[in-house]
């Protein structure tokens, strides 16, 4: 009897020797982050803003997202490239433009497109105005389709300068570089805000470039599925009053002391 259960004991640990030794399972991989480009960085006042609101909405979705920051005309370069997966905030012109980007149809604010100047032109109501004032020279954001499409056709290239932002605009007319400034409200919103702007030239606005225009978010189209997704969460976000207490708190941190 002994010797049985000394021969099954070996059979027993001669079977568990020969299963195969099964290695632990890996590790999902985490999802890749969705790139969302912008043009300005958190401690500006729209940009701070826009930010808000996209994090709690990717955050909602469970979609792991990350901001990239670049000039308006880079990023527009990098969404023609397939190198970021949407954008914040863009006017309609923006999505005629780039039939790769789908618009996602939720208003976050509306802007208007806009000529500044160092000070009042009285006998300026137009942009014809301008043109036909030979000597006057003008200057825009690079990028700000509002602007660009406008102004273009109606100056000679030797009468424009194309600027990276709305504070290069201001200090170009602080220092009679330029004679008129075109940018979106959300860009001079931007400039007068900061620090530099508040103690700095506070522009005169001559006219808007036509009505107001809706500002929403952007996704590229190879996440056509998340784009009604991302839309009711907006909408939902919307409805709570999110986009108003963002505002106000970004509003709050961006007021001088």
């Amino acid at each position: 009897m002994t010797r049985l259960r000394s021969l099954s004991r070996c059979l027993c640990s001669l079977s568990l020797a020969m299963l195969p030794v099964l290695a632990p399972a890996a590790a999902p991989e985490p999802a890749a982050p969705l790139i969302m480009g912008a043009n300005a960085d958190d401690s500006s006042f729209i940009g701070g803003w826009t930010r808000k609101i996209h994090r709690e909405a990717f955050r909602r979705m469970q979609v792991p997202m990350e901001f990239t920051q670049a000039p308006l005309k880079r990023i527009s370069l990098m969404a023609e490239q397939g190198t970021i997966d949407g954008e914040l905030s863009r006017a309609p012109a923006y999505g005629a433009a780039h039939p790769e980007m789908l618009l996602v149809d939720v208003t976050l604010m509306e802007a208007s497109f806009s000529i500044y100047t160092a000070k009042p032109m009285p006998a300026v109501g137009r942009l014809e105005d301008l043109r036909d004032k030979g000597n006057l020279q003008g200057a825009y954001t690079r990028g700000v389709l509002g602007c660009e499409n406008v102004l273009q056709p109606m100056f000679a290239p030797n009468r424009l300068t194309a600027v990276p932002s709305a504070k290069n605009g201001l200090a170009m007319l602080a220092i009679g570089h330029a004679d008129f400034f075109c940018d979106s409200s959300t860009g001079m919103l931007n400039a007068l805000k900061a620090d530099g702007g508040r103690k700095g030239l506070q522009a005169h606005k001559l006219f808007d470039l036509g009505p107001k225009v809706a500002l929403s978010p952007y996704l590229h189209k190879r996440h056509a599925a998340l784009v009604p997704v991302f839309a009711a969460t907006l909408k939902q976000m919307k409805a709570e009053g999110l986009f108003e207490r963002y505002w106000l708190e970004v509003e709050k941190q961006s007021s001088p002391p």
